[in-house]
């Protein structure tokens, strides 16, 4: 299914959708617009952002507002690069969150090198990988509930920024358990 892309924006909403605010940064929209085609209609709000410094336009801050759940997808590192960038606007204009979901480059997790395919999908940058985090966290968001995904986000967020395992797939790990 195409979808039309509107005309040339800095910043651009490429679908309109009410329960989740994607963001992405550049060339990676190839990889994750496929991810999001097949979800129900209306679900996903993607936006393009295609330069920096970032310019938030209105429309995008009152869709942060209304789903309160975004999720930031770019092939840079996490410090300095999109997610960091828009989470710092978010604070300064005290645009509260529910949750804040960074889907970034992570190195060369296995210290080996190979095609751009083979470092995205390390890094979970992958057209599945994306759908996975996309569609877990809406579904995981109706079975556990607010509170619980609260809990596992604030452990999570205890964690060493660095460390490879702090991302989506690992926090649908840790869902369910019991805190000490």
């Amino acid at each position: 299914t195409a979808v039309p892309l509107p005309e040339y924006a800095p910043t651009r909403r490429i679908i309109k959708g009410e329960k989740l605010t994607i963001i992405v940064l550049g060339s990676i929209i190839n990889t994750v617009l496929p991810a999001v085609l097949n979800l129900k209609k209306n679900v996903v709000d993607l936006w393009l952002i295609s330069e920096f410094p970032l310019n938030i336009p209105k429309e995008l801050f009152d869709s942060i507002k209304k789903t309160r759940m975004v999720c930031v997808v770019e092939e840079h590192v996490s410090i300095g690069g999109l997610g960091h960038h828009l989470n710092h606007i978010l604070v300064e204009n005290r645009i509260s969150f529910k949750h804040f979901i960074h889907l970034y480059a992570k190195g060369y997790i296995s210290h080996r090198h190979g095609s751009r395919d083979f470092y995205l999908k390390e890094s979970g940058l992958d057209k599945e990988s994306i759908k996975k985090v996309i569609e877990d966290l809406i579904l995981k968001t109706k079975q556990y509930g607010e509170k619980e995904i609260k809990r596992v986000f604030g452990e999570i967020g205890q964690k060493n920024i660095d460390n490879p395992k702090r991302n989506y797939v690992y926090v649908t790990r840790i869902l369910g358990k019991i805190p000490e």
